[in-house]
This record gives structure tokens, sequence and C-alpha cells, in this order.
């Protein structure tokens, strides 16, 4: 039932392709009148044309929300005025998706930065790293104890101790080591 609108529209938009090929046919043979057919040929090629243009529509909608999603840009809204059910429906449905996507986001972003805000107030000091030694999070606890002011890298440590970023880098989760 969703779709309703949008196959009325399709198949409407296919019986007048059908009735001007029909109608071509007969002038060509027929009657001869060649401007005439002239036009109904380029009248039946804009319908064909519009008729895929109006089906790809669902098509380029779906592509945008995907790169939307890919991207992680959820500012986009869909609204389609006049087209049916079919697409109030799938905009509707778009939307709820983003609205959820946008939701989530806000709630981890919340979350990090809570989590953020407790590895701040630790007085232990505190570096999480990426295999490539990417600093991701570090405390001012261990600021103070290296009395340093940025860790972007943990190759940036090497200012401290030669062998620091090298020990760091080999260790394990969990694992403990004395440096």
């Amino acid at each position: 039932m969703v779709f309703k609108n949008f196959r009325i529209q399709v198949i409407m938009r296919v019986l007048l392709m059908v009735f001007t090929v029909i109608l071509l046919y007969y002038i060509f043979n027929k009657t001869r009148y060649n401007v005439s057919l002239f036009i109904l040929t380029l009248l039946l090629c804009l319908q064909i044309y519009l008729l895929i243009r109006f089906v790809e529509r669902t098509n380029r909608k779906l592509s945008q929300f995907l790169e939307g999603i890919r991207h992680s840009d959820f500012s986009s809204s869909f609204s389609d005025a006049g087209l049916g059910k079919s697409f109030e429906g799938l905009n509707r449905s778009f939307n709820e998706v983003i609205d959820e996507f946008k939701r989530n986001r806000a709630e981890k972003e919340e979350h990090f930065n809570y989590l953020q805000t407790v590895i701040q107030h630790v007085t232990i000091g505190i570096v999480a790293y990426r295999r490539d030694g990417k600093v991701d999070i570090f405390n001012t606890a261990i600021k103070r104890l290296l009395k340093i002011k940025n860790i972007r890298y943990i190759q940036d440590l090497a200012r401290i101790k030669d062998a620091l970023p090298e020990t760091l880098l080999k260790l394990k989760a969990g694992e403990k080591t004395l440096a």
C-alpha cells in the first residue's frame, strides 16, 4: 500500500508511452505526416527520459543517504512534496534513521567526555595510544610526572628516555613493566 502512488505513476507513464508508440505507428503507416512523426518521436524520448528520472529518484536518495552515513554527515533531511505516500514513507524512514544516528553520536560523545573527565582527575599517570604510536588520551598526572606539556605520539617520549617509546610500544594489554 505504501508504494501505491509510485506504482500508479509508473503505470500511467508506461501506458502513456504505449499510447504514444501506437499513435506513432499509426501516423507512420497511414498518413506520412513527417512533422507529426518528429514531434511524437521527441515526445516519446521525453517520456522515456522522465520515467527513468522518476524511477531513479529513489536510487539517488538512497545513495545520498548512504553517503551521508559513510561520511558521518547527518545534517541532511529528506522531503518530497506531492510524490505520494511511497516517497513520504521513504523520506520519513531516512529522517528517522538520521535522527537515531544523531542521538547515538551525541550519546557516544557524552560518554567519551565523561571518560576524559574521569581520566584527567585520576592521580596515576595514564597514556592510551594506538599500535602506530598515536596518543589518544593522556592525563594531567602523566604530564606532571614526565614534565611535558603535550604528547601526540609515543615517539615524543624519546626526549625523556631514548628506549621509552620502544618499551611502551612492545607492551601488550595488561602487561606490566618498569621503565
